[in-house]
């Protein structure tokens, strides 16, 4: 398993260099003594930048957050959540996706008058429920399809 975080290496370094030179100094840190065998291993690597691999990662981190704001260096926020940018299909809408009209990879829902509803609550205008049932056909499935009742009252 690949471990994944916003935190770049050199940053991680940069907090494995103040912890080493706290941890080792004059009145030091102190710190468990796992913690201070991982930090020791640290320091006499002779290559610190590609020190960072493995397991090493996570626990580079797990000190960060544990010490970080003792040595003025606090552990990075997490980066902001990517906001949803999908266009939803109206309440009443066909919610089958199809390309914009200009080729460009902009996906966008059908939105003609839904018709039709599977079993899981998707709706199809006519047109995209007999292509879904097709397509589903040419897979070996099934789908059953059942008239839809609009919600939304005109």
């Amino acid at each position: 398993m690949q471990y994944t975080s916003h935190i770049t290496n050199p940053e991680r370094l940069k907090f494995m260099t103040a912890l080493a030179t706290d941890v080792f100094g004059p009145n030091g840190l102190l710190v468990e003594d796992w913690e201070r065998g991982f930090v020791a291993s640290f320091r006499a690597s002779s290559r610190p930048s590609l020190w960072f691999i493995g397991g090493r990662l996570e626990s580079t981190d797990k000190l960060w957050r544990k010490y970080g704001l003792e040595i003025n260096l606090p552990f990075p926020p997490p980066l902001a959540a990517p906001q949803d940018r999908t266009i939803k299909a109206d309440v009443d809408g066909c919610e089958f996706i199809v390309m914009d009209r200009s080729r460009w990879p902009a996906q966008h829902p059908c939105n003609e008058p839904a018709t039709k509803v599977n079993s899981r609550g998707f709706r199809y205008c006519d047109t995209h429920g007999e292509q879904a049932q097709k397509a589903m056909a040419r897979r070996g499935g099934r789908m059953e399809l059942r008239t839809y009742l609009p919600k939304k009252i005109v």
